[in-house]
């Protein structure tokens, strides 16, 4: 009130109510000047509260905030003043006091402090959320003090701004003033004007103070957030005030900055956990696609990550602990060191504590989703496993029963890890089971270590332990016991044909027995029901403010039942139906003790409602108010409070993205969710704001109130509807905040949006830059420069940036990352004749054991002066053997696709020079298997390694077919098949001449149908129109039956599979229809229009748009193209680029 009462008011017109108040507030200042004295503090070393007064008083003298107290309260004189001097008080003092009064601001700050501190102590408070309701203070306050301030500018020529009704046309009407330029103040102040009004209704005020107030923020609330109407400028054009106001202008573009920035940290981290988690679960995602991995495995990583999720936000073991010092590292592990004991053979009986807690670190905490295979029978899977939570079945194949379970605290796989047996039973976790396991790679470099004198027995040759060990003897009698008990059940149920199972206290049914009406959280009604709801809440959101309006300037609240309320009241229904079946029928799943659970009693649904947020939302909604709107009328009024549910408008959305994926298995990413988000709250912000507008603005209809809400919103503010009256001032200056938040919320979500797209690209590029600066400062061969540039180009174009490697050793615990690696290998490894009949344990540990390896086009794999010490299996693209003659000269002799491999001899020949060379074709991925991986592997199945050393006679003799063979270019003989190989020049030039097609037909026929309508068809026109059928009839035509593509890096050619994969891509259909020449129909209608007119020609030709479907391929095609052909643009230019040509198009159609 302070600069109001300054600037606007001025000293001597002051109501008593005000100074009243100032008054109060005054002594308050002062009370707490007092209290401070009294006042506790947490000292900042000691973190203890300190109460005594002689330290908090002296703490407090010392301080800034004692002599900042002591200013704030000089006001308090103003009471004695004014008692001793009365009408002799000068009005200098008045305004002195008055300026005290403002120091009081700089409070602000020790306030937001403490009011931090105090919520920080009932939880954590989200700092950007905090910090950007202390920007939007703060702008509010500034719009204030700085408008008030303003208005006393403008009006500084002037003694008195109000010099009553009788003098305003003698004193003011006639000066360039602020009050004299606003026709909303002179509306008011002007006789002659308010007088004439509106039948005979005069709202006259000859000094309107409010109206100065409201005008004056409504002046800095559109030059802060950039809104510029018009009709609030600088009337005087002095230099003072241009000054002040180039002043406000450039305060507001740097404050509406900091707002925007502030959203875009808000929208970042108002839920930084969750949103980081579903982030990294979207480009995992995108790898697995890209990887064409099964359902059954993604789903597994799906049940895992969120098994995890729910116990640790979704942060894997080794990143959770990471950076930790080793002494809080062994105290997290410790409780470990209890469940090791029951193993006999690291028993503290026979070890020491030292070895036991070493042990314990290097236990890998597992997560087995249910059905998952935790022990491998017939396996030498040599690994300790200790269950943590949760069970495992146990099973051997002469039995489909369960023969034993395993439950918490038990261990099993003892015997393999210390003697290299494999396993006699299959497990299997029944649900979800977290399992300890000990690795053989880290048990094995831990009995390596010298310093370890607790075990003797161990030989690092046969990588087993000495049965002269008496842990090690313990462990073979209880594991030969334990064996025993089970191959003797398993005789009893088949002598006696029992079905009887071992059971435990963790057993549960597989099948959910439901008694009633239930709806599992499987059900696909969930997803109808979700899409149900949030069109039943947009519909309540947007038709009551319509409605409210309406029915306000028609000044008929208490107006009858309408056909709309019919179907308000069948939603009303529907979310009756809703909250019964949430009370009574939703079965929810729950995760406890590792195990999975759907929850189908009816009491423990209902208390799971009633504790969840939705309940007391659901509470207020569905109560019957219009009941009494039957008695009282009014009835739309009573359909506000149902507005409460837009609260559950992002839950919803949220919900609908889970079940989409747990129903249908249908992902909805987090971009996505939040696109969707934002769309239905900008709907719901212009209808609202349109809706009070419009019920303000009689005379303007409902379309020029979208209009005004959407120019005020965006901060356009094109001028031509303003406030016309104090009301709509008001309105126009909270619609303008909430509009300047809007669109800062929309700014920082597109923001965030594409910085979250290409997070992973960046990264890319950054680490691509610094390597080649490394590189180059090194004075490195351009050569490898050119390689290292090509690999991180292809992993960009290829897998959109990004990073395998981070993928499987970062983003993947390591059983999964087996089984993924698995996946990606299997076909190669299976094809292999020297490990295709293999032990399974032993292929499968190949199989994780391969590193990849990348060579882009005409690259040197194995090259004359290295020797190859290891086996390459290609994944894809295309590799050539070549054999070097006398002459010096390379011939290739052999051409390699996917699945092939070569330099299989390297792994048992120690190769002196290399036999034949290898280069790739094409960008090619290649697994290596290492000579030395491939030893240390044979070393744990010396079994294996006995007949792979038998198999060398026939691994010659089969090298020497497949590589005495001359290269082909095509299929042999009669066979040949002509195709158009993807990634050939001819193919990225014909892309590029489509999309020059489809731009010109964009573009043309809209601008020819809107503009040249009295133009006739020139021959020109014809030609490039039917050149350009053409070309799109040739398109179809190489798409139908020669365009080759890959299926999972196999290269298909056949006629009929290409034409296939062309019909199921969809893209068929809308090519065709836009090659229908529906304008040679008006040929036969000629009584339509005129044929000839270049405007009707456009409009038969609209079926062309169907092309514009295909642009986003088509763009992406040519990137890639570009990309393979050296020319580089960078990526932030292209997407900037993407959004020009987005506006420009759309502006054009629009």
């Amino acid at each position: 009130m302070t600069p109001i009462r300054i600037f606007i008011m001025g000293p001597n017109k002051v109501p008593e109510k005000i100074i009243f108040i100032g008054t109060a507030i005054d002594i308050i200042f002062v009370l707490d000047a007092i209290f401070c004295f009294y006042m506790p503090y947490i000292d900042n070393d000691t973190r203890l509260i300190v109460t005594s007064r002689t330290q908090i008083r002296k703490r407090y003298l010392n301080s800034t905030a004692f002599y900042l107290n002591i200013v704030s309260c000089v006001p308090v004189l103003e009471i004695p003043f004014t008692l001793i001097f009365g009408a002799y008080y000068n009005v200098t003092t008045v305004m002195t006091f008055e300026i005290i009064r403002m120091t009081r601001l700089l409070h602000f700050q020790v306030v937001f402090d403490e009011f931090k501190n105090f919520s920080s102590r009932k939880g954590p408070i989200n700092v950007s959320v905090f910090r950007m309701v202390v920007i939007l203070f703060c702008t509010q306050l500034f719009m204030c003090i700085f408008g008030s301030i303003y208005f006393g500018l403008s009006s500084s020529s002037v003694a008195d701004i109000c010099p009553g009704s009788n003098l305003y046309e003698e004193n003011l009407k006639d000066m360039e003033l602020w009050i004299t330029s606003d026709n909303v103040i002179v509306d008011v102040m002007d006789p002659t004007v308010c007088e004439s009004k509106q039948d005979g209704k005069p709202d006259c005020n000859d000094c309107p103070h409010v109206l100065f107030f409201l005008r004056s923020v409504y002046f800095l609330m559109q030059t802060l957030f950039t809104i510029g109407y018009g009709d609030a400028v600088v009337p005087t054009k002095l230099d003072t005030e241009v000054a002040v106001t180039c002043l406000f202008m450039l305060f507001g573009v740097f404050g509406y900055g900091l707002i925007i920035a502030n959203m875009t940290s808000v929208l970042s981290n108002i839920d930084v956990v969750n949103m980081r988690f579903r982030h990294e679960m979207d480009s995992l995602h995108l790898w697995l696609k890209f990887r064409s991995a099964p359902a059954s495995i993604s789903h597994k990583i799906d049940m895992c990550f969120h098994y995890l999720e729910r116990t640790q936000y979704g942060v894997l073991d080794q990143n959770l602990f990471e950076g930790l010092p080793n002494q809080l590292t062994r105290e997290i592990t410790k409780s470990n060191m209890v469940l090791l004991e029951r193993v006999p053979f690291i028993n503290p009986q026979y070890r020491s504590k030292t070895f036991l807690s070493n042990i314990s670190l290097a236990l890998i905490r597992r997560i087995y989703p249910p059905s998952s295979i935790v022990i491998h029978e017939g396996e030498k899977q040599r690994e300790l496993l200790i269950v943590k939570r949760g069970k495992v079945d146990l099973y051997v194949k002469s039995c489909s029963e369960v023969v034993a379970t395993l439950v918490e605290n038990d261990y099993f796989g003892d015997c393999p890890l210390l003697f290299g047996t494999s396993n006699e039973v299959k497990g299997i976790s029944p649900g979800f089971s977290e399992i300890l396991a000990l690795p053989f790679n880290k048990f094995k470099k831990f009995m390596d270590c010298s310093s370890h004198t607790d075990v003797d027995s161990w030989s690092s040759v046969s990588n087993t332990v000495s049965m002269e060990d008496p842990g090690a003897k313990k462990t073979a009698e209880v594991s030969r016991m334990q064996m025993d008990k089970i191959f003797s059940y398993v005789f009893n149920l088949k002598t006696h044909a029992r079905s009887k199972k071992v059971r435990n206290m963790f057993e549960e049914s597989a099948e959910v027995k439901v008694k009633g009406l239930r709806i599992l959280p499987k059900s696909p009604l969930l997803v109808y029901w979700d899409i149900a709801a949030i069109f039943g809440i947009m519909f309540e959101a947007v038709s009551v403010p319509i409605q409210l309006a309406t029915y306000t300037r028609s000044s008929n609240l208490a107006s009858a039942h309408g056909w709309v309320f019919s179907i308000h009241y069948a939603f009303d229904i529907l979310f009756i139906i809703d909250m019964y079946l949430r009370m009574n029928a939703y079965a929810y799943t729950t995760f406890e003790n590792g195990k999975s659970q759907t929850i189908v009693d009816i009491d423990l649904i209902r208390k799971n409602y009633f504790s969840s947020p939705w309940y007391p939302i659901d509470r207020i909604a569905v109560a019957p108010y219009d009941v009494l709107s039957f008695a009282l009328g009014h009835h739309i009024l009573f359909r506000i409070p149902k507005l409460i549910r837009v609260l559950h408008l992002p839950r919803t959305v949220s919900r609908l993205r889970t079940n989409l994926s747990i129903c249908f298995e249908r992902s909805m990413n987090e971009k996505l969710s939040s696109i969707i988000k934002m769309f239905l709250c900008s709907i719901l912000i212009i209808v609202w704001s349109s809706a009070g507008w419009n019920a303000l603005r009689l005379k303007d209809s409902g379309h020029k109130s979208v209009y005004w809400a959407l120019t005020t919103l965006t901060t356009v503010g094109y001028g031509d509807l303003t406030p016309k009256n104090a009301r709509e001032t008001i309105y126009a200056i909270f619609i303008g905040a909430v509009g300047a938040t809007f669109t800062a919320g929309i700014i920082a979500n597109v923001t965030s949006f594409f910085h979250d797209t290409d997070v992973s690209e960046d990264n890319i590029d950054h680490k691509m830059n610094c390597v080649i600066k490394f590189m180059e400062n090194h004075s490195r061969p351009l050569e490898q420069v050119k390689r290292i540039r090509e690999y991180f180009e292809y992993i960009e174009r290829e897998q959109r940036g990004i990073s395998e490697d981070k993928i499987l050793h970062k983003a993947l615990p390591d059983h999964l990352k087996s089984e993924v690696l698995m996946h990606i290998t299997h076909a190669m490894v299976s094809k292999c004749p020297h490990f295709s009949n293999r032990e399974l344990g032993f292929q499968r540990q190949l199989m994780t054991s391969l590193e990849q390896r990348f060579f882009s086009s005409r690259s040197m794999i194995i090259t004359p002066s290295l020797p190859s010490d290891g086996m390459y299996f290609i994944k894809k693209g295309t590799v050539d053997l070549l054999s070097e003659t006398k002459m010096g000269e390379s011939i290739p002799f052999r051409r390699l696709g996917v699945d092939d491999y070569f330099s299989e001899d390297s792994l048992t020949d120690h190769w002196d020079c290399n036999p034949y060379l290898a280069v790739s074709v094409t960008d090619s991925e290649l697994w290596y298997l290492n000579r030395f991986v491939f030893y240390r592997l044979v070393e744990n199945f010396l079994d294996e390694g006995a007949q792979l050393s038998k198999l060398e006679p026939i691994k010659k003799a089969n090298t020497h077919s497949r590589h005495d063979t001359t290269v082909t270019h095509g299929n042999s003989g009669g066979n040949s098949v002509f195709f158009i190989h993807p990634d050939n020049y001819f193919i990225q030039c014909w892309f590029g001449l489509i999309l020059t097609i489809t731009i010109y037909t964009m573009m043309t026929i809209p601008f020819r149908y809107a503009f040249m309508e009295n133009h006739e068809i020139t021959t020109i026109w014809l030609l490039l129109d039917y050149f350009g059928d053409f070309i799109l009839f040739l398109d179809l035509l190489i798409r139908s039956f020669f365009l080759a593509y890959y299926d999972d890096s196999h290269l298909v050619t056949e006629k009929e599979r290409i034409w296939r994969h062309y019909y199921e891509s969809g893209k068929m259909k809308w090519h065709i229809a836009s090659l229908i020449p529906i304008e040679v129909s008006a040929l036969y209608q000629p009584i339509l229009c005129p044929m000839w007119k270049l405007q009707v020609w456009s409009l038969f030709r609209m079926n062309k748009l169907f092309r514009l479907l295909e642009i986003p391929a088509l763009v992406t095609s040519v990137e890639s193209s570009l990309a393979k052909l050296g020319v580089r643009v960078p990526k932030n230019a292209i997407r900037v680029g993407k959004v020009i040509a987005v506006i420009v198009f759309s502006a054009h159609f629009i």
